[in-house]
Parts: C-alpha cells; sequence; structure tokens
C-alpha cells in the first residue's frame, strides 16, 4: 500500500505534459526517461532507508516492522 502511495505521489508530481487551457502556450517541462527511472529509484531508496530495523535481542521474527 505504502509504495501504491509513494508511486501516485512521484506520478502526481511529474505533472500533465499537456498544456492546461489551449491558449496558454506555456508547456510544461516533459522528463527524459533516464531522469525519471532515477526519481523512481531515489524514491524507493529512500522509503526503504526509512523502514525500522529490527534489533537482534528480539525473540519474535515473525512480527511485522511496518
Amino acid at each position: 500500500m505504502w509504495e501504491a502511495l509513494m508511486m501516485l505521489r512521484l506520478l502526481t508530481s511529474l505533472g500533465s505534459p499537456l498544456p492546461i487551457r489551449s491558449g496558454a502556450g506555456a508547456r510544461q517541462k516533459i522528463l527524459s526517461k533516464q531522469a525519471l527511472k532515477g526519481a523512481i529509484r531515489l524514491s524507493f531508496a529512500a522509503y526503504r532507508l526509512a523502514l525500522p530495523i529490527s534489533s537482534s535481542s528480539t525473540e519474535n521474527h515473525d512480527r511485522k516492522i511496518a
């Protein structure tokens, strides 16, 4: 669920490549495929770093951490 929300947030931050109004004239910048892949990798790397690390002294290994 968290991954889906992060992906949705990333996609909405990119915006639409089409102008909002036909007479607006100012087009939004379209990101390259390479830049998009890098942004997705950074997003998921930040998510993985945010997960708590369980201590090695715990006996319950079936416990969910997130």
